[in-house]
């Protein structure tokens, strides 16, 4: 196996740049609809993708610090916008015993990646747009800092693991040290069948990554990355920002645009203008979201043959990269391959 490991030390460190009009398409605009496309999805070929599935019949779950209260594009009507986004449901639930709902936006803006609808207010639209979604609010933060935020975790990942509706399970929080409590959880969860994808994290000193990202077997590990414009298929990857690296990491997912400075454009915790995001959240909560459209295209598959289909549709697929595993995927292949599988 090839090991790509000379431009791991490369990273965005400028910070993200004011959200301008080249970092977003309008994919809708034909068919009389303003919403916003973030650059990060297009640069992984998601509108390619929904030619053939927009996430319908899936139902994506989160543990994250929950959706805000005041973002109607996921608590409101809007959730359930007209024909494009209109036959699925949203639930909600706090395991955190805290009263501040939603914190301070995180996974308001990684569930808006994954499911945010269609819409006609210029807010930003998610990559399995037609997808439902169970959200547990797990802690006030995406760190896990405590062992009662461990706790607490473990309880709403169980929970989530006995729905039956749910098959994805996105998880962008983690504890740097490995805790037996939360490895139970992940295994429970894997176990019931659930496709987890879990986010890096981010470095701290020489260590990176956080758990569960590195409980390899039980999860898809994601990290960021920059996309660039001379390396368009990512052939050529470089860590985004202080995404962590390293053999435990499945994918990565596109954050940082090199020539401008522009970040992945995530969903505020209230309000239609798009903020910027460069953590590994983002690209992990991308992943998750093509792997509905994968699924959508193809619900006869198992959850195995899922993971195939999204690692042939690597950009590493061929030559697995000992730090960024088979690379960033390409949506449209990846829901080809799922319907050739028919």
């Amino acid at each position: 196996m090839l090991v790509f490991t000379q431009n791991v030390v490369a990273s965005s460190s400028g910070g993200c740049a004011d959200v301008k009009d080249t970092h977003f398409t309008r994919p809708f605009q034909s068919q009389g609809y303003n919403s916003k496309l973030s650059w990060h999805l297009d640069m992984q070929h998601v509108p390619r993708a929904w030619t053939v599935s927009q996430g319908q019949g899936v139902t994506i779950g989160q543990i994250d610090t929950g959706v805000f209260e005041d973002q109607n594009l996921l608590t409101g009507s809007l959730f359930y916008f007209g024909e494009f986004s209109g036959n699925r449901r949203i639930i909600r639930k706090d395991f955190s015993g805290t009263l501040s709902i939603g914190g301070w936006g995180h996974g308001t803006g990684v569930a808006g990646v994954m499911v945010a609808p269609v819409n006609n207010v210029g807010a930003l639209t998610g990559v399995a747009y037609k997808s439902s979604l169970v959200t547990y609010r797990a802690n006030e933060l995406p760190a896990l800092l405590s062992n009662a935020s461990v706790k607490k975790f473990s309880a709403a990942l169980k929970a989530m693991a006995d729905r039956s509706d749910v098959r994805i399970i996105n998880i962008s929080m983690g504890k740097l040290k490995k805790k037996d409590r939360m490895l139970d959880a992940i295994e429970y969860a894997y176990n019931k069948g659930k496709l987890i994808f879990a986010s890096t994290g981010y470095l701290t000193g020489e260590e990176g990554g956080v758990y569960p990202a590195k409980f390899n077997g039980f999860v898809q590990a994601v990290t960021g990355v920059q996309y660039r414009e001379s390396d368009p298929n990512g052939f050529d990857l470089r860590i985004a920002g202080s995404n962590p690296y390293g053999s435990y990491v499945d994918f990565a997912g596109y954050v940082f645009r090199a020539s401008d400075g522009a970040c992945a454009l995530v969903l505020d915790k209230k309000g239609y203008a798009p903020k910027s995001g460069i953590g590994s959240s983002y690209a992990a909560a991308t992943t998750s979201g093509i792997a509905a459209l994968v699924w959508s295209a193809n619900p006869e598959l198992t959850r195995e043959e899922v993971v195939s289909i999204l690692r042939r549709s690597g950009s590493y697929a061929s030559s697995p990269s000992q730090d960024f595993g088979y690379g960033v995927i390409d949506a449209e292949k990846a829901v080809r391959l799922a319907v050739d599988a028919l």
